[in-house]
């Protein structure tokens, strides 16, 4: 396989390498682009000449056996859990709650079992939010995730 493969490779590289001396060799005119046209044809063809050696009765594509990398899946799923958690945290911020921090949970399936919202540190710039605090908190993870309200615990 790899005799024939160099010795295809030279065959190429010494068709190129003659058709660079006859153009460097012949004066400018008709026939000039007559004989670039013959060796550009030429090169070509013994380009493509390996491709009709190929038996396509004996290529063995075997795509049954792969393997999943599953630390690459479970630093993909991290990477959409930290993302999830800034967002809710900097959509929460953004009405009021200076200092939520998000904690998600997972089923073993990966879909989202638990979130913890951790209140110990609010600072809130109005004190009238403080009266639906837990209200306007839950429905901003709402517009993130999919979760049953009992699902999303609060701890002060």
């Amino acid at each position: 396989m790899v005799n024939m493969f160099s010795s295809w490779l030279i065959s190429v590289l010494g068709i190129s390498f003659i058709g660079i001396i006859i153009d460097f060799i012949l004066p400018n005119g008709k026939m000039k682009g007559i004989v670039k046209t013959a060796v550009a044809i030429f090169t070509i063809l013994m380009l493509v000449k390996p491709i009709k050696n190929i038996d396509l009765n004996n290529l063995n594509l075997n795509f049954t056996s792969f393997q999943i990398d599953s630390s690459f899946v479970q630093a993909n799923d991290n990477k959409k859990i930290e993302n999830l958690k800034n967002d809710i945290e900097k959509n929460i911020n953004n009405i009021g709650y200076k200092g939520v921090k998000i904690d998600v949970f997972l089923s073993e399936n990966n879909n989202i079992k638990t979130i913890y919202v951790d209140l110990s540190r609010v600072v809130l710039i109005d004190k009238s939010l403080n009266i639906n605090k837990y209200t306007n908190i839950v429905a901003t993870i709402k517009q993130f995730v999919n979760i049953q309200e009992e699902d999303i615990i609060f701890y002060e």
